[in-house]
């Protein structure tokens, strides 16, 4: 079945919360091209404080949110994975999760420097679970929002 007859045949829950994740992701995308990390910071904490802890529709299972994130950041590869994590941690804190985004390094075998950021709830990771074990975890923006 084709990405497109999956789409269509989708929930409408699942169409709303990835085309939040899309959305997020390529607005944070968009901002860290063009401005310091620090205004990203504060714009991803802006908007997860739009209603925070909200029930209903919004207020969403942490496992859904992370399958949205997955699925876009192998839908759009312009999507880096801060970007996919800031937009998922943002959900997150909005349905009322304490969740934090981790970024970790390494050297890649041409000993170039090597970035990668995911988020965690509760010692779990939910978004970005790529081999983690080559990642030294620093201390990096701890909860963005």
């Amino acid at each position: 079945m084709t990405r497109l007859a999956r789409w269509g045949r989708s929930p409408w829950d699942d169409k709303l919360l990835l085309a939040e994740i899309a959305a997020l992701s390529l607005l944070f995308r968009g901002v860290m091209v063009w401005a310091p990390f620090a205004t990203t910071q504060r714009l991803a904490a802006r908007l997860a404080a739009r209603s925070r802890g909200s029930t209903g529709p919004r207020a969403r299972d942490a496992a859904r949110v992370g399958w949205a994130a997955d699925g876009v950041g192998r839908t759009l590869p312009m999507v880096s994975c801060l970007s996919q994590a800031l937009a998922a941690h943002v959900l997150l804190v909005r349905a009322g999760h304490e969740a934090e985004i981790k970024i970790g390094v390494t050297r890649g075998s041409d000993r170039r420097f090597v970035a990668h950021a995911w988020v965690e709830l509760d010692g779990n990771v939910i978004v970005g679970d790529h081999e983690l074990d080559r990642y030294v975890a620093t201390s990096g923006p701890g909860r963005v929002a």
